[in-house]
């Protein structure tokens, strides 16, 4: 098995991204992700620092790490989880969404779809 290295460092890599034929370490994997999500928001005119950005959290590190990266980015962000109601998976999404909230001390809006409306 052939170990891959980070394309910036040279020490053993923990993530390969093969669609850029790359692979990196924690430290500069976090880097290229902040990097990838900032000239994502540029090239595409998503948001500006003066708007107010709901972010929908499934509790999953997907949409937490970008939750957290656009607050660290200086937006101003809110998020919100929908509880679907799909067994133990809705349940540990938002315990996982209100616990990341809580501690980095973050609006999260929960929607309970049986709750709030019927369904």
């Amino acid at each position: 098995m052939v170990k891959l290295l980070c394309i910036k460092c040279r020490q053993k890599s923990v993530i390969e991204i093969r669609r850029h034929n790359a692979s990196f370490c924690e430290l500069h994997f976090l880097e290229y992700f902040e990097n990838q999500v900032s000239r994502n928001i540029r090239r595409h005119g998503m948001c500006t620092q003066e708007d107010r950005i709901l972010v929908a959290v499934s509790g999953g590190k997907d949409s937490l790490a970008l939750w957290d990266v656009l607050t660290r980015f200086g937006y101003s962000t809110s998020g919100i989880h929908i509880q679907l109601g799909i067994g133990d998976y809705s349940s540990q999404g938002q315990v996982h969404a209100s616990s990341f909230a809580e501690k980095n001390n973050r609006t999260l809006i929960t929607v309970d779809l049986e709750r709030d409306y019927g369904m």
